[in-house]
């Protein structure tokens, strides 16, 4: 890496630290923002504290160097923190961006043990519902801290911004950038999840996406399918995300009680979900807590309407293009997903146009990559001005 005596007009190196690469709202977003930020003005390193994962190779594609600390989950050490220093001050970044608390809490100590580089914390919660006691406590940690390290802090929704504001966060350094999408054009994948399930034309798809942790509901969304099924035999329901899998037995326990054992489709964690929209009549997410809901976005983007609990800036994104519900009631659920359901195929393909032109209106992925990119090099500048 080179020196600070460098001319100024060089690329800006901006290093990121977070948890792992796995697939998650927040990683994806990493993900997303190096794949769509301008290489020719900003060159990203990222460092993950755990094994890095799925999107590594993503990432790498893009020419984005990796690094992983190789960290014990849930066990954090002090040498942890000083190899974190170290590595940092050798990468001499224009800034560091951390994803998330555990990143903001190490990464901002080890940054400022390092050295002056501004630093920029992420915050991505929407809701401390249903959360452990260790989720709200790095939280407050982090709260506390933010009025110590961070030139920014970045929230991906007003819901986000609102909760660790009222949390203790220092306001005036919050900052809201949205989560950005690009519009897909699925057509050449239809098909490919029928011929997976074994299922006709004839099959209605009601999608949900979600890894399986209390905050996406999964009870709620297997309790609503299973009023929908009564009135809608031909109806299927695929759900895919991390520890959504068929040796998940408190899962396939809920769905068998429900009498759904033979038309709930688990597929588990997917790399890729491109495959899965393209085939569904309509996506359901019947989150309980959720700050910017990534799979709405990825959905709409796609031209699939979206049936979606009033959580985070979830009713924000959909807009008039899908329907809204209350959280935590599955009659409701099942309502919305009904009304849905009533809906001709023209209607349909119509809700998703309109959410794909709302996507490309206020969530496009280059807009949001350019507000990014701003910020970054404000943040850096200060630095370089003192220099």
């Amino acid at each position: 890496m080179t020196g600070r005596s460098e001319p100024r007009n060089r690329r800006l190196l901006c290093l990121h630290i977070i948890g792992s690469l796995e697939i998650g709202g927040a990683e994806m977003t990493l993900c997303k923002l190096i794949e769509t930020t301008d290489p020719k003005i900003i060159n990203h390193v990222v460092i993950s504290l755990l094994p890095p994962e799925s999107l590594q190779h993503r990432i790498k594609a893009t020419g984005a160097r990796i690094v992983s600390l190789n960290m014990a989950r849930n066990r954090l050490t002090l040498t942890d923190i000083c190899r974190l220093a170290k590595l940092i001050k050798k990468i001499n970044p224009d800034l560091v961006h951390t994803w998330m608390y555990i990143s903001d809490i190490i990464g901002g100590l080890a940054t400022r043990l390092a050295g002056t580089f501004p630093v920029i914390f992420s915050i991505r919660h929407g809701s401390f519902k249903g959360d452990k006691a260790r989720t709200v406590l790095l939280a407050k940690i982090t709260a506390w801290l933010s009025h110590l390290i961070p030139q920014r802090i970045i929230a991906c929704s007003t819901a986000s911004a609102k909760l660790h504001i009222k949390t203790g966060y220092a306001a005036d350094r919050v900052q809201i950038i949205p989560n950005g999408f690009t519009i897909k054009d699925i057509s050449s994948l239809r098909g490919k999840l029928r011929a997976h399930l074994g299922v006709n034309q004839s099959a209605i798809l009601i999608g949900m996406i979600g890894r399986y942790v209390p905050a996406k509901d999964h009870n709620c969304f297997i309790k609503a399918a299973a009023l929908v099924k009564k009135q809608f035999s031909q109806a299927e329901f695929v759900l895919c995300g991390a520890g959504v899998e068929k040796n998940n037995h408190s899962l396939v326990s809920v769905i068998d009680a429900a009498g759904l054992a033979n038309c709930c489709h688990l597929l588990g964690n997917q790399a890729e979900i491109d495959w899965i929209l393209a085939d569904l009549n309509f996506l359901v997410s019947s989150s309980s807590s959720e700050a910017f809901a990534n799979v709405i976005g990825e959905a709409m983007a796609a031209g699939i309407p979206c049936v979606a609990t009033n959580v985070g800036d979830s009713a924000h994104i959909v807009g008039n293009t899908g329907i809204i519900v209350p959280p935590d009631e599955h009659e409701p659920l099942a309502q919305g997903m009904l009304q849905m359901l009533q809906k001709t195929s023209a209607e349909l393909a119509e809700m998703g146009m309109q959410a794909q032109k709302r996507i490309v209106q206020m969530f496009s992925l280059p807009a949001v990559a350019r507000c990014y990119e701003k910020m970054y090099f404000e943040v850096a500048n200060v630095r370089r001005s003192k220099r």
